[in-house]
């Protein structure tokens, strides 16, 4: 076989492999988005049923009702408004963001890209 037909056949298997990667992830999220809506409903019942610190058992599988924090995520808009609302100094805090930005780490990678004909 050929290094052409090898990069043919390599490119039509990777073909196939991206639309079942789309077919499983549209899957996968319409799986998500029902068990969301199923846990916001069981969640509404346990609450109105005063059940919040009760372990419930189905299938022999145990259930508890558990409170979790979530912190917001560090963006560059968040960060740069925090550093506003400790520097009183607009200049600083530019300044700080501009240093904060040159000292990311940056990577570059090549991946295959469709592209309209």
């Amino acid at each position: 076989m050929s290094d052409r037909e090898i990069l043919k056949s390599n490119i039509q298997k990777w073909i196939s492999l991206d639309e079942k990667c789309k077919l499983t992830s549209t899957a996968l999220s319409e799986m998500r988005k029902g068990k969301q809506e199923l846990e916001k409903s069981i969640v509404s019942n346990m609450e109105r049923l005063s059940l919040q610190h009760k372990t419930l058992v189905v299938d022999d599988k145990q259930i508890q009702l558990k409170e979790l924090k979530q912190y917001q995520s560090i963006s560059i808009s968040f960060l740069k408004k925090c550093l506003g609302e400790y520097f009183d100094d607009e200049d600083i805090v530019n300044e700080l963001m501009r240093f904060i930005k040159e000292k990311r780490e940056c990577k570059i990678n090549s991946e295959l890209k469709f592209v309209s004909m």
